[in-house]
């Protein structure tokens, strides 16, 4: 691989000029997904960027085409004790996926090789870490690459418990030739609160916004406020619970419609809304990215129903996959088989702050999970 040319972006007016580039970068590389493309990130950064933050997006180019990206901030981190001021991916929890973007033809470990020595160059940071990066079939380099570059100098490197995302991949298949392979039990269900629903509620009807709309905040409210009226609104994890996540939400609602990603779908019984899910499509990929349903009609399953009509329509559509997004939980797994691993990579700075993280995990929290005392302190006052 030729010469490669470092430049440092820490300013969003210069940001905002790589736009073209850094999606012609993406649609090249091994990881062709929404949440690294530069719309998100522009969101993304007008809303989750906090003022004691420092953006550090790494550009590496061959010449004068761009061959890899690391988007990355310094923030802190508090422990239970010490407090750490930590170099990562400009990810936090309504990222849904996240890597450093690499072409697909190009060199990867010279590019990971690059920007590791401009991570390394930085400095002032205790531990740098990476989010949610996939680890599966071809998707993504990163996780190999890295560790092999970076003990290579010495650095420590470890791995957090991967995050298992559910996912249905088409494989081909037709709808009524997918649906079969759903336990019966499972699809007897569906139809039976189907047709109860119809009969003791009203009329099912489902509704989907996916072309400009006049009203689109003000519907997006509506479905926002189903999701809030049940467990996260009481936990206060629901999107309306928080101005930035609202925002956020609302923004990449309509920078998506105008992209044709945007899907929104209601399902509504009679005049009452049951459950709603924020969706998008991109590259042929069918993505869950928010879901609420109203608790007062759970015995119907509404949500359920609502998937039932999504993974229908992605299959009609023959997109290749139906993504969950998020952890593996059992109602996902009713209508997936296969989960894919996404972990959350370590690098621990030779500092004294980073050898106290790194004790903590990789010796201290390991040894604790499989402490049997602690097991059974946990079965005592917990359960299991």
């Amino acid at each position: 691989m030729g010469n490669m040319n470092v430049e440092i972006i820490s300013d969003f007016e210069n940001f905002l000029a790589l736009e073209d580039s850094w999606n012609d970068l993406v649609s090249h590389s091994l990881n062709d997904v929404p949440f690294l493309r530069h719309e998100w990130f522009k969101i993304w950064w007008k809303h989750f960027v906090k003022a004691d933050d420092e953006v550090r997006i790494i550009l590496i180019r061959e010449g004068d085409t761009l061959v890899g990206i690391a988007p990355m901030m310094f923030t802190k981190e508090s422990g239970a004790v010490l407090t750490y001021r930590v170099l990562k991916l400009m990810v936090n929890s309504h990222s849904m996926r996240s890597d450093i973007i690499l072409h697909r033809n190009k060199d990867h470990l010279a590019v990971i090789g690059r920007i590791w020595q401009e991570i390394r160059s930085m400095g002032g940071w205790d531990y740098v870490k990476l989010r949610d990066v996939p680890y599966y079939r071809n998707e993504s380099v990163t996780i190999d690459m890295l560790k092999h570059v970076v003990e290579r100098e010495g650095y420590a490197f470890s791995l957090e418990t991967p995050c298992l995302s559910p996912t249905i991949m088409s494989n081909g298949k037709d709808w009524e030739a997918y649906f079969k392979t759903r336990k019966g039990h499972f699809r007897r269900n569906l139809k039976r609160r189907h047709r109860k629903l119809e009969q003791e509620v009203g009329p099912v009807i489902i509704r989907t916004i996916e072309q400009q709309s006049e009203d689109l905040h003000q519907k997006l409210d509506e479905g926002l406020k189903v999701e809030a009226s049940g467990w996260k609104g009481r936990q206060g994890s629901a999107i309306m619970k928080a101005k930035d996540v609202y925002q956020f939400y609302h923004d990449m609602a309509e920078e998506a419609l105008r992209k044709g990603w945007l899907r929104l779908y209601y399902l509504f019984a009679g005049d009452n809304l049951l459950a709603f899910d924020y969706c998008m499509v991109y590259n042929r990929r069918f993505y869950l990215l928010k879901i609420g349903y109203d608790e007062n009609f759970r015995r119907y399953s509404p949500g359920h129903l609502l998937k039932q009509h999504e993974i229908r329509e992605c299959l009609e559509n023959r997109f290749e996959e139906y993504d969950f997004l998020g952890h593996k939980m059992e109602w996902k797994m009713e209508w997936a088989d296969e989960v894919r691993p996404h972990y959350t990579v370590f690098v621990y700075g030779k500092t004294w702050r980073g050898f106290c993280r790194y004790m903590l995990n990789v010796k201290l929290l390991p040894a604790l999970r499989k402490s049997t005392v602690l097991r059974k302190l946990k079965t005592k006052f917990v359960g299991n």
